[in-house]
């Protein structure tokens, strides 16, 4: 995920599911008790944002288990970000009407807000925290999303997570704020690199109450994502990624609630040529690796994310419906 500070440019898209941190000594293998898990989606597909039918929205999300949703808009990264902006309608500063967030919550639905929306004014005379919270009503609001992948950004982030995370817990110390970090980056080129970027992810997640990984794994070749445990030179496909980051977080972040966020597009979707597609075999990730991922995740009793959904344009919701009925499997089980 790839914070933009303005509203219609926002780059993070995910579906959560949030479970209490598992203790060192808690046997991982047991099987998580679904009815606490709480899944989230931020944004849709292009199709159902650019004349938004609310109710057709929330009833699918809910329906699939969904219950917490971040707007977002953005269906292109490069060469230029392009995006809707429908994601306005939920913040009291920029909505026209009040429909978004009354569907929303009549539906059973939650917010989450990321930070770089809502104090993307810096001069604001009234608390923003405050004012969404008296607007959206303090229930209907699940927690505030941090800077995205600080690790990965210039200067003091952990510095500037503690200040953010002072800011909010002042407003209401009950808000989770959550946290995502980018998988180790590519260009860490030894061992002593790899451990210096932990390193900073440890440091800044100690202002979140919520931490993980986004692991975007498919295929392999093309995404080149590197584990906390395998060394500087070998690529993970994601059923070998996605156990590893899940280890790391429990080893280095036990007092944390969890989550993985995990891939809902393809990099032709993002806005990369489509020579990609043919040197590397560019590809979503199948109905039966959709299933896979989300249960390798919920089997270590650790949050489920999904992110890049906003980023696909097809105009039939096949790819779409596969993720939600991933989600449904492991939320709703029979």
């Amino acid at each position: 995920m790839k914070p933009i500070a303005k509203l219609t440019t926002l780059t993070c898209a995910l579906a959560v599911s949030v479970l209490p941190a598992v203790s060192q000594k808690e046997n991982t293998s047991k099987a998580p008790q679904r009815s606490q898990l709480t899944f989230l989606a931020a944004g849709v597909p292009k199709v159902f944002g650019e004349n938004p039918n609310y109710q057709r929205i929330f009833h699918d999300l809910k329906s699939a288990g969904i219950t917490v949703f971040m707007p977002f808009s953005e269906y292109q990264e490069v060469p230029e970000s392009k995006a809707l902006t429908y994601d306005r309608e939920f913040y009291p500063q920029y909505k026209t009407n009040d429909t978004a967030i009354t569907t929303m919550r009549e539906n059973g639905v939650k917010l989450l807000v990321p930070a770089s929306i809502l104090y993307g004014e810096p001069n604001t005379k009234e608390e923003p925290l405050k004012k969404l919270l008296a607007w959206a009503g303090r229930n209907n609001v699940f927690g505030v999303y941090s800077y995205d992948e600080p690790a990965l950004q210039t200067g003091d982030m952990s510095s500037n997570c503690k200040t953010l995370y002072a800011r909010i817990k002042a407003v209401d110390p009950t808000l989770p704020v959550i946290m995502i970090h980018s998988s180790i980056p590519e260009s860490a080129a030894s061992e002593l690199e790899i451990d210096a970027y932990l390193k900073k992810v440890k440091a800044s997640s100690q202002y979140a109450d919520i931490v993980g990984f986004d692991v975007y794994a498919i295929p392999a070749d093309l995404m080149k994502v590197k584990g906390p445990y395998s060394g500087a030179e070998k690529i993970l496909n994601y059923a070998e990624a996605l156990p590893e980051y899940i280890r790391w977080l429990k080893q280095n972040l036990p007092n944390k609630k969890h989550m993985m966020v995990l891939q809902a597009f393809c990099a032709e979707d993002q806005g990369h040529p489509t020579l990609l597609a043919k040197m590397y075999g560019d590809r979503r990730p199948t109905k039966s690796e959709l299933e896979r991922m989300t249960e390798i995740v919920v089997s270590s009793n650790v949050s489920v994310g999904w992110w890049g959904q906003s980023l696909v344009k097809d105009r039939d919701a096949r790819f779409w419906t596969q993720v939600l009925d991933a989600t449904r499997r492991y939320a709703r089980p029979k």
